[in-house]
C-alpha cells in the first residue's frame, strides 16, 4: 500500500519545479487606445471615432466612450457611456470605434474619452473636448425703396444666408411708424424654403397716402424666429395736376369750327375726360358749352379736335381746351376765334353732251361749297324753261373738294324734243341753281339693214351642194341701240318675217355697224329643186324690227 503523504509532497515537489523553470507570474499588459476625433460636428449632434491600435493580453469586457459636459475625465459607472461590447481577441488590429452622438445641447463644451474595460478595471484614451455649433439665423437685408409714386412704390431686399433651420416665411413689412413687425396688416410676404443665396426679391405696394413718409424692413421667418433687416423709409410724391394746352381753331365756318387742344402730361391720377369748352364770354367752363373728346387717355402727348356747330355768323367766340382729373378739371389758356359772313355756294351748269332720241348726258360744276358745306348736287330737267328739283331730276351727295364737275346720263327723252338743264346744289337746307341751258333731241330714224347675195360650197366627192353661206351688213343704226341681227328664210313664205319663218340670228353689240353671215347646211340628197326665200333683219332695244331687201337661192 503507498503512502498517501509521501505522493502528496512528491505532487508538490513536482509543482514547485515546474514553477521555477517557467520563471514569474505573466505581466498583465492593457490595450492602446488612441486619442478621439470628432467630425460631422452639428448643433444637436457629432461622430466620434478612435482606434485600439494594440490589444494587450487581457480579455476586453467592453468598449466605447464616456461623454460628459461637467467632468474633464469622465468615466465610465459616473458619465453618459457608449459600450460596443466585447472584443474577440482574433480580431485584426487596428479596431475602429465610432459612434454618432445626437440629443446635444447646442453650443455646448464635451469631453470624451474612449474606452476598453478589463478585469483589473478600465483603461481610457486621452480626453477630447469639442463644442456643439451655436444656432444661426438667417441673414436679410433691407434694400432700398424705388419707382416711388404718390400712392406706390417697389420695396426690395435680399436674403443673405440660410442660417441653420429652413425658412419657411420672408417678406416686407411697412408702416408710418419706424420698426414695423409681422403684427401690422401693412405686408407682403412669401412661404416656402430658399435653397439659393444670396436670394432678392421685391414687394410692389400700392394704397399709399400721398406726400406721406413710410417706414419699412424686411424679415424672415426660421424655426418660430423672426429676423429683420435694418429700418429704412421712403415717401411718396405729392399730387401734380396733368398738362393741359389750348391749340387752334380751324375749319371756322359760318355756323361752325373745329377746336383743338392737347393733353400734354398725365398727372398724378388717371384722365377721366378731356375736351373743348367754348362761349361767347371769356374763360369758359363745362358748366357752359363743351364737347368731350374722350375719357382716358393712353400715352402722352394726346392731341385731339372736336367740331362744334350752331354758332352764329360774324361773332367772336372764346375757346379753352380741358382736362378732368380725380375729380378736378383743370384748363388751358383761353382762345379766341371769329366766325365769317355767309357765302353761298357757286353752280355752273354744263352744256349737254351725247344727245340723242332719247338719251342725253347732263352736267355741271360746283365751283365753291359756299359757307355751310354741300350736302347734295346734280341736275334737274323738263320742257320748260328754268326747271328745279320738282321736275325731273338726278343727284347725289356732297362732301367733295371744289371746283368738282359732275355728270348723269339721262334717258326716257322724247325725240325731236326742246329740253331744259339747270345744275343745283343744296346748302344748309337751300337749293341754288345753275343757269338754264336748253337742248333738243334728235329726229328719231330707222337703222338700215343690207341682205347679200349667198354663196354655194359643193361636196368634193359628189360635186352636190353641200353649204350655202347667206351675207347681210348693218350700214346704220339709227336712233336705236340695236340687240339682235341675222336672217329669216322660208321655202312658202315669199316675204318671210321673225313670225312666219326660220331665223339664224346673233345679239349685237350696242350700235355697231357690222358685216355678217351664215350657213346653211343642206340635206345630202334632194327630191326637186326648191326655191327659198331670205332676207337679213335688226331688232333694235324697243323691240322693233328692221328687214332688208327678199332675195332667193335655189337648192
Amino acid at each position: 500500500m503507498k503512502n498517501p503523504v509521501k505522493n502528496t509532497l512528491l505532487i508538490c515537489l513536482l509543482v514547485l519545479l515546474h514553477s521555477c523553470k517557467k520563471g514569474e507570474v505573466e505581466k498583465q499588459i492593457p490595450p492602446a487606445l488612441s486619442e478621439v476625433t470628432v467630425s460631422d460636428l452639428a448643433i444637436f449632434s457629432a461622430r466620434l471615432s478612435a482606434r485600439i491600435t494594440e490589444s494587450g493580453n487581457q480579455a476586453i469586457s467592453g468598449h466605447g466612450f464616456v461623454i460628459s459636459s461637467t467632468n474633464n475625465t469622465p468615466a465610465t459607472g459616473t458619465d453618459s457611456t457608449i459600450n460596443k461590447g466585447a472584443i474577440d481577441p482574433a480580431t485584426p488590429l487596428p479596431i475602429e470605434i465610432s459612434t454618432v452622438l445626437t440629443g446635444l445641447k447646442n453650443s455646448t463644451g464635451y469631453y470624451v474619452r474612449a474606452f476598453a474595460l478589463l478585469p483589473s478595471g478600465p483603461v481610457y484614451s486621452p480626453t477630447l473636448t469639442f463644442k456643439t455649433a451655436d444656432i444661426i439665423q438667417p441673414v436679410i437685408t433691407t434694400d432700398t425703396a424705388t419707382n416711388i409714386t404718390h400712392n406706390s412704390a417697389r420695396l426690395a431686399a435680399t436674403v443673405r444666408n440660410k442660417g441653420t433651420y429652413t425658412i419657411t416665411e420672408y417678406g416686407i413689412v411697412w408702416a408710418t411708424t419706424a420698426n414695423p413687425t409681422t403684427a401690422v396688416t401693412t405686408k407682403r410676404a412669401t412661404t416656402g424654403n430658399i435653397t439659393t443665396f444670396p436670394q432678392a426679391f421685391t414687394a410692389d405696394i400700392t394704397s399709399l397716402d400721398l406726400n406721406t413718409t413710410y417706414n419699412f424692413r424686411s424679415y424672415v421667418i426660421a424655426n418660430g424666429v423672426t429676423t429683420y433687416g435694418a429700418n429704412k423709409t421712403f415717401r411718396t410724391l405729392n399730387a401734380t395736376p396733368p398738362g393741359i394746352r389750348t391749340d387752334a381753331a380751324s375749319n371756322v365756318n359760318v355756323n361752325s369750327a373745329r377746336l383743338s387742344g392737347t393733353v400734354l402730361s398725365a398727372g398724378t391720377f388717371p384722365v377721366s375726360e378731356h375736351g373743348i369748352v367754348w362761349s361767347t364770354a371769356a374763360n369758359p367752363t363745362t358748366a357752359q358749352n363743351k364737347v368731350s373728346a374722350g375719357a382716358g387717355v393712353a400715352s402722352y402727348p394726346r392731341s385731339y379736335s372736336v367740331d362744334i356747330n350752331g354758332l352764329n355768323k360774324t361773332t367772336t367766340y372764346h375757346f379753352r381746351a380741358f382736362v378732368t382729373s380725380n375729380g378736378v378739371t383743370y384748363y388751358g389758356a383761353n382762345t379766341t376765334f371769329t366766325t365769317p359772313d355767309e357765302r353761298l355756294p357757286g353752280i355752273t351748269t354744263e352744256s349737254p353732251v351725247n344727245v340723242s332720241a332719247y338719251n342725253a348726258t347732263l352736267r355741271g360744276t360746283v365751283q365753291d361749297g359756299g359757307s355751310y358745306g354741300v350736302s347734295e348736287i346734280g341736275v334737274c330737267w323738263g320742257k320748260n324753261a328754268n326747271p328745279t328739283t320738282a321736275n325731273s331730276k338726278a343727284s347725289k351727295g356732297g362732301g367733295v373738294s371744289y371746283p368738282h364737275s359732275y355728270s348723269f346720263d339721262v334717258g326716257g327723252l322724247d325725240p325731236a324734243s326742246e329740253y331744259h338743264v339747270r345744275a343745283y346744289v343744296v346748302a344748309n337746307g337751300v337749293t341754288w341753281y345753275g343757269s338754264d341751258i336748253a337742248f333738243k333731241t334728235h329726229v328719231l330714224s330707222d337703222p338700215a339693214v343690207e341682205t347679200g347675195r349667198y354663196s354655194v360650197s359643193t361636196s368634193p366627192s359628189t360635186g352636190a351642194a353641200a353649204v350655202i353661206t347667206l351675207y347681210g351688213k348693218i350700214t346704220g343704226t339709227g336712233s336705236y341701240s340695236l340687240v339682235e341681227h341675222g336672217f329669216v328664210w322660208s321655202s312658202g313664205q315669199r316675204t318671210p318675217t321673225l313670225a312666219n319663218a326660220d331665223k339664224l340670228s346673233q345679239s349685237t353689240p350696242g350700235n355697231l355697224k357690222i358685216p355678217f353671215d351664215y350657213s346653211l347646211n343642206t340635206p345630202a340628197v334632194r327630191k326637186a329643186a326648191i326655191v327659198y326665200y331670205y332676207r337679213s333683219f335688226v331688232t333694235t332695244s324697243e323691240g322693233k324690227t328692221f328687214y332688208g331687201a327678199v332675195m332667193t337661192f335655189t337648192y
